[in-house]
């Protein structure tokens, strides 16, 4: 008997590891989404109340997912009355010892066609 192997079975093998991946990181970013988003939550108060004394209940906005991968989370704080800041927090799901917030960073991309 002899047993023979198609040239496309180690690639169905590499799709089917890199499927396998792909949702472990979409299931992953789901499940840790609520975690995220309530650390960050009581970070941006913790910031507002340090920064912004004058508010003495600050509103707070976050965001449950790190959409551009640099580890931090765009939240907005307010003072309940029309004074708006926009600042990013870190997105922890376990570590507690790198939170924190700081101010939104503004981002220039190169304009293209020029």
């Amino acid at each position: 008997m002899s047993f023979t192997s198609s040239p496309a079975a180690p690639m169905v093998g590499v799709i089917a590891l890199a499927a396998c991946v792909a949702a472990g990181a979409i299931c992953t970013q789901a499940l840790t989404a609520d975690t995220v988003r309530d650390n960050a939550t009581s970070d941006a108060r913790a910031y507002a109340r340090a920064l912004h004394p004058a508010w003495t209940r600050p509103a707070v906005l976050c965001q449950g997912t790190d959409s551009d991968g640099d580890g931090y989370v765009t939240c907005t704080v307010g003072d309940g009355a029309g004074a708006t800041e926009a600042i990013e927090c870190r997105a922890s799901v376990v570590l507690d010892y790198q939170r924190g917030c700081r101010p939104m960073r503004a981002v220039l991309r190169p304009s293209q066609g020029q």
